[in-house]
């Protein structure tokens, strides 16, 4: 186009492929129409580049978008004329995409230009150029990611196998007025994105399963002996002393770590148990032993008693025998003292009864020698003999049953047991003096004062 500095065109040309609006037929309008004249005084002045849209008024063919050139002619420095000189997007869009081997649309208010507009003319849609199918569908694509992300922005759609770049396509323009959308295949790099991305996730797992074995087998090895260290301290715990640490071998084992002194603890812990034992059954024996004899003690003083004593005592002797045969190993020791006080509570008090049934023999014996002193000397023999015999069993019971719980560490029980023979010794002066005034009376002892 050539116009007259004053506005008036002088001259219009266009080539023959068109495709859209002519630009110089009568329906033609360009946008710099709605400001000529600032548009010509501003070429007139220097040349410009721009964007030059032109429109059908009566919207019977699709409207262009041109890369245009504007520039005056002068002569003297009088401007002559301004020339405009523009070319179809498309012949640019049509470089590039043989260039980068992609496709490109431009996005306008007035639709979607791209090259298949050109290509249909022909009959031709072009539906898989460079490997690119569904033009269709990647403009709307394309569209939904300008209205979610604004004018710049790259994705790769994975389910059409594309990348989708949008770009201002001037900076004369502004991208609601023409939005640049540029597709290329990427099936390709996808795919090998997802072979990479599969053997990274195959490498990941594999590592991660490396890992989670190394920790399992190192946990096994460091800490494997605590819970078998566990499992060994509950079985010597119950009881069971065949219980054994494992010897520990390989590189981490060390008797200097935790591990190691635990089961040196555990070792020692078992010597002490075994050791215990030991003691425990040692004193269970000895145990049995004095009761043994206890019971035997008791037998033989209830062959010298008559009456209700005896049939106590013997009592009191079955008693003694269940709880030694029904005592476990926990409570032997307080069936064993449970047992010797029953013993020593039932022989003071028959010592006590008998001191006291003597004592009141005693009593009568002396009130019937006031009235017949030929009675007392028969009293005297007959209660020397009564009561010396079981006297000096209990005596001498006594003091075996004393020298026993001394060697045996049974201190609690010494003084009752002294409390028994100091009785009995006293009982038994009482009796031998009571006797020496007898034989006084009777004339078989002499007094030499």
């Amino acid at each position: 186009m050539a116009y007259f500095p004053s506005g008036e065109r002088i001259y219009c040309g266009s080539a023959l492929d068109l495709l859209g609006v002519d630009p110089c037929s009568p329906a033609a309008r360009p946008d710099f129409f709605s400001y000529l004249d600032s548009f010509l005084q501003d070429a007139s002045s220097r040349p410009r580049q721009s964007i030059v849209k032109i429109k059908d008024k009566n919207e019977e063919q699709a409207s262009t978008l041109n890369q245009a050139l504007s520039f005056p002619i002068k002569v003297e420095g009088e401007t002559l004329a301004v020339i405009a000189l523009g070319v179809d997007i498309r012949k640019g869009l049509e470089v590039f995409e043989d260039e980068f081997e992609v496709r490109t649309a431009i996005n306008t208010d007035s639709g979607l230009i791209s090259l298949n507009d050109y290509y249909q003319q022909f009959g031709d849609t072009e539906d898989d150029l460079f490997d690119i199918e569904n033009f269709n569908k990647l403009t709307d694509k394309a569209a939904s990611f300008k209205a979610v992300n604004g004018s710049r922005h790259s994705e790769k759609d994975t389910e059409l196998g594309t990348s989708v770049t949008l770009l201002p396509l001037s900076t004369f323009l502004s991208a609601d007025e023409a939005q640049l959308f540029i597709f290329k295949d990427e099936r390709e790099n996808i795919l090998r994105a997802a072979n990479v991305l599969n053997v990274t996730y195959v490498a990941a797992i594999s590592f991660v399963i490396f890992i989670i074995s190394l920790i399992a087998f190192i946990t096994t090895r460091t800490f494997g002996g605590i819970t078998k260290a566990i499992e060994v301290l509950e079985g010597l715990t119950k009881g069971d002393h065949t219980q054994e640490m494992p010897v520990r071998k390989g590189i981490l084992a060390s008797e200097k770590d935790e591990v190691g002194q635990l089961s040196a603890a555990l070792g020692t812990y078992k010597s002490h148990l075994v050791e215990m034992e030991s003691i425990r059954e040692e004193q269970a024996k000895r145990r049995h032993e004095r009761d043994e004899v206890i019971i035997e003690k008791m037998t033989a003083l209830a062959d010298q008693l008559d009456g209700s004593a005896r049939t106590l005592i013997l009592n009191d002797i079955k008693k003694m025998n269940e709880l030694a045969d029904n005592a476990d190993r926990n409570s032997s020791e307080e069936a064993s003292v449970e047992l010797m006080l029953v013993a020593f509570s039932r022989m003071s008090d028959e010592v006590n009864g008998l001191i006291d049934a003597r004592t009141s023999e005693m009593e009568t014996a002396r009130d019937e020698a006031r009235d017949a002193s030929d009675q007392k000397t028969k009293f005297f023999a007959n209660m020397s003999h009564e009561l010396r015999t079981p006297l000096n069993a209990i005596l001498g019971y006594g003091e075996m049953l004393y020298e026993d719980c001394e060697d045996l560490g049974y201190d609690d029980l010494l003084p009752d047991l002294k409390k028994i023979t100091s009785s009995g010794t006293h009982l038994l002066s009482l009796i031998n003096n009571i006797l020496d005034l007898s034989k006084i009376e009777a004339g078989k002892m002499e007094l030499f004062v």
